[in-house]
């Protein structure tokens, strides 16, 4: 893991990551997490918390706010940006 991310964050993931089912961390784990301390969950769930950034989404299937090296990654032939560009464009 990189140095740079806080213990806090790796906790998070190694959590959500665990391959282990009987082991991984519920959705009420991930809430009440240290990483999260800072977050009003009700506000969230409530939809009284404002987003940080709302992405401009001109039509269904748009990945235009889709960073390009997600879009290239191959995935069994297919990359994002091959398969979804006839739907961005159209």
């Amino acid at each position: 893991m990189k140095p740079y991310f806080s213990k806090d964050f790796v906790s998070l993931l190694n959590g959500l990551l665990e391959p282990n089912v009987r082991r991984r961390m519920t959705l009420a784990g991930a809430k009440a997490h240290p990483f999260f301390k800072s977050v009003k969950w009700d506000d969230v769930t409530g939809l009284k918390q404002k987003p940080t950034y709302k992405p401009v989404i001109k039509k269904e299937g748009d990945i235009n706010n889709v960073d390009k090296a997600i879009k290239s990654i191959d995935i069994m032939g297919v990359s994002l940006d091959s398969s979804m560009r006839s739907n961005v464009l159209n």
